[in-house]
């Protein structure tokens, strides 16, 4: 299990991929036949993260470029994984993260 640490996101230092360990992604309860869901998951909370406080754009956007970069690295080229939508929908927000990082 992953814990990571909440703080509020004023003052806070810039994001260091060194204070997490690895995997990023939460693995809670998630059955070992399905090893994207716990990417969907993270995934899903810090959009949510995004939405609900804008103030923390920027760590949150962070965190959501290394979920999506991870899931995508572990299983862009998997074959099991070609048809699976859900991979599909990942590799588009990889695609708009990388586009919003060069327009920056």
């Amino acid at each position: 299990m992953v814990l990571v640490e909440r703080t509020p996101c004023a003052g806070a230092a810039p994001f260091s991929p060194l204070q997490r360990s690895t995997p990023r992604a939460s693995r809670e309860a998630s059955p070992p036949s399905d090893p994207i869901l716990p990417y969907l998951r993270s995934i899903k909370k810090a959009i949510d993260e995004i939405r609900a406080h804008p103030e923390c754009y920027h760590t949150a956007l962070e965190q959501l470029k290394i979920y999506v970069t991870e899931c995508i690295d572990k299983y862009g080229d998997d074959y099991q994984y070609s048809t699976d939508p859900r991979l599909l929908k990942i590799w588009i927000l990889y695609v708009t993260y990388l586009l919003l990082k060069c327009q920056c």
